[in-house]
C-alpha cells in the first residue's frame, strides 16, 4: 500500500520504502538520508542506541528523523504488548540515548488517541 501510494515519489527518486530488519540491512552507505521516518517499529530494536547510530549514520549532516511511538505506559497496559517481543521504552530514555549521540533540536509532540498516548518525535543530526 506505501508503495503504491508513493509509486511517482519511489520512480523519482526522492523516498526509499524498506521493511525488514532495519539493524542487519545494509544501506547504499553513509550519508545518504535527508530524512527518514518510521512509525511504530520502536519496541522491536533491542538496542536503541545501536540503532540510532545508524540512523546518525545514514543522515546527512542537519538531516532529521522523525517518529512515533506509543507511550511506555499505554504498552504497559496492552495484553498483546506483554511479551518479550515489544521493547517499552519512556520518552525520557529516547531523549537522552539521542542527546548523547549528538542529535540536537530534540522535540517532541504528545499525541492523544481514544485509546493510547503516543509521542511524535523530532532530532536534528550535527
Amino acid at each position: 500500500m506505501a508503495e503504491k501510494k508513493n509509486a511517482q515519489f519511489i520512480k523519482d527518486g526522492k523516498v526509499q520504502i524498506f521493511c525488514g530488519d532495519f539493524k542487519t540491512h545494509n544501506f547504499a552507505g553513509a550519508g545518504i538520508y535527508n530524512k527518514i521516518l518510521f512509525v511504530n517499529v520502536i519496541y522491536f530494536w533491542d538496542n536503541l542506541t545501536e540503532c540510532f547510530k545508524k540512523i546518525n549514520d545514514l543522515l546527512i549532516s542537519d538531516g532529521i528523523v522523525i517518529f512515533y511511538m506509543v507511550a511506555k505506559e499505554n504498552l504497559l497496559k496492552t495484553n498483546f504488548t506483554n511479551t518479550e517481543v515489544f521493547n517499552k521504552y519512556a520518552i525520557e530514555d529516547i531523549k537522552k540515548i539521542l542527546k548523547d549521540l549528538n542529535f540536537k533540536n530534540i522535540e517532541y509532540e504528545t499525541i492523544n488517541l481514544k485509546s493510547r498516548t503516543g509521542y511524535l518525535i523530532s532530532a536534528k543530526k550535527i
